[in-house]
């Protein structure tokens, strides 16, 4: 997507159109799309009947499995897809795991 907008900032240049708005626009999509790649990490946000992950919100009866790998990472399966939760802490991944398990 960033390449998209990158030839078409480069191709607006090429043809002479120097449309102020427009290449300070695609700068700045440029720039939120880098931001979200790369700078910008999913966080879990718990809730009393569910949890946010990413852009999806899923109930607390939808989990069917849970699964914790070697390395600290948090398995949780529901019925439309699986989702890898990652901790920086164990103690983190503990807290996540005790409010699954209680809901």
């Amino acid at each position: 997507m960033a390449a998209l907008l990158v030839i078409i900032f480069i191709s607006n240049a090429i043809k002479g159109e120097n449309n102020t708005v427009m290449n300070i626009v695609l700068i700045l999509l440029i720039l939120a799309l880098l931001y979200n790649t790369f700078i910008k990490t999913p966080c879990v946000r718990f809730k009393s009947d569910g949890f946010f992950y990413g852009l999806s919100y899923t109930k607390y009866d939808q989990v069917k499995k849970m699964n914790l790998s070697e390395d600290g990472v948090l398995v949780v399966d529901t019925n439309r897809r699986r989702m890898l939760l990652y901790a920086r802490k164990i103690e983190d991944l503990e807290k996540v795991l005790h409010v699954l398990v209680e809901h």
